[in-house]
C-alpha cells in the first residue's frame, strides 16, 4: 500500500504542476491587451523615434487572415500553410512466449506500434487584422493546428502519400508481422482565421511578433480564438487540480489504511 500511495502523491505532485502551468497560460492571455496591426506599427514607430529603433517591445494578441507569399505544402496533403507536423506509425503483431508458474510455456500473439517517422516544418507568415499586416517569427512556437489526415494504410510493402515517401525497410522486421501503417498530418493552413499571442518587436529593423527572448516567455500560434484558448487554459487548470486533489487525498486514505493494519 506504500507504494501505491507514493505514486498517487507523485501523480498528485505531477497534475498540480501541469495545473499551474495552465493556470499561468490563462492568466497571461487574460491580462495581454489585444491590438490592431495598425495600432503596433504607430507604437513601434513613436517608441523608436523617442529612444531608438530596436527598443520597442510590448507582448500582445493579435487576431487576422494568415497570408504567406511562399507558403510551404504539407507533405500528405499537399495543402499550403505555414506550419505542418507529420508522423508515420506502423502498426505491427508479433509472437512471444508466456511462461506460467508452473514451468509450461505457450506463443501467444500481442499487437504494437513504432513510430517510422515525424517531420515539422515552419515557416514566417503575416496576419492581416483589416487594419494592416503584421509579420510573425513562428521560431519556438506552441500551435493548435487542424487536422488534416488521420488514415490508416493496411498492409507491408513501400508506398507514397504525398510527397512522402515510405521506406518500407523496417517492414517484417524482429520477427514482426505489419498489420498496416497509420499517417498523420496537422497544419495551420493559409488563409484562414489565426490568432498570435506574443512579443511585438523591432529588434533587427522590422516589426513582428516572436517568442520572448526571456525563460519562461510564450509564443501561441493558434486556430482557436483567444477567448477559446482562455477558457480552456482556465477549465484544465480546474480540471488538473481536482484531479491533484483527489489522487492526494487516495494517497492519504492509502497510508491510514496500511498503518491500521500494522
Amino acid at each position: 500500500m506504500i507504494i501505491a500511495a507514493i505514486a498517487l502523491a507523485l501523480v498528485a505532485v505531477a497534475l498540480f504542476i501541469v495545473g499551474r502551468v495552465m493556470a499561468g497560460k490563462a492568466v497571461l492571455i487574460a491580462g495581454t491587451e489585444k491590438v490592431a496591426a495598425s495600432e503596433l506599427g504607430a507604437d513601434a514607430k513613436a517608441v523608436s523615434s523617442e529612444i531608438g529603433a530596436g527598443s520597442f517591445a510590448k507582448y500582445v494578441e493579435v487576431a487576422g487572415t494568415v497570408s504567406c507569399d511562399s507558403p510551404l505544402e504539407a507533405e500528405f496533403t499537399g495543402t499550403k500553410c505555414v506550419h505542418y507536423e507529420t508522423k508515420v506509425v506502423r502498426e505491427y503483431e508479433e509472437s512471444y512466449v508466456e511462461t506460467s508458474s508452473d514451468g509450461s510455456s505457450r506463443t501467444q500473439t500481442r499487437r504494437g506500434t513504432e513510430n517510422v517517422s515525424s517531420n515539422s516544418r515552419s515557416c514566417a507568415f503575416t496576419l492581416d487584422d483589416g487594419s494592416g499586416k503584421i509579420e510573425v517569427d513562428p521560431a519556438g512556437a506552441e500551435f493548435h493546428l487542424e487536422t488534416t489526415m488521420s488514415r490508416f494504410e493496411p498492409g507491408e510493402g513501400a508506398r507514397t502519400i504525398g510527397s512522402y515517401v515510405l521506406n518500407a525497410v523496417l517492414a517484417g522486421s524482429g520477427g514482426r508481422r505489419t498489420i498496416g501503417y497509420r499517417f498523420e498530418e496537422k497544419c495551420f493552413p493559409v488563409g484562414r482565421q489565426g490568432y498570435v499571442f506574443g512579443e511585438a518587436g523591432d529588434a533587427g529593423g522590422a516589426l513582428r511578433i516572436r517568442k520572448g527572448a526571456e525563460r519562461g516567455k510564450r509564443l501561441i500560434v493558434s486556430l482557436k480564438s483567444g477567448e477559446e484558448l482562455l477558457r480552456s487554459a482556465r477549465l484544465g487548470a480546474t480540471w488538473l487540480t481536482v484531479g491533484a486533489c483527489v489522487a492526494l487525498a487516495a494517497a492519504a486514505i492509502l497510508i491510514v489504511l496500511g498503518a491500521l493494519r500494522r
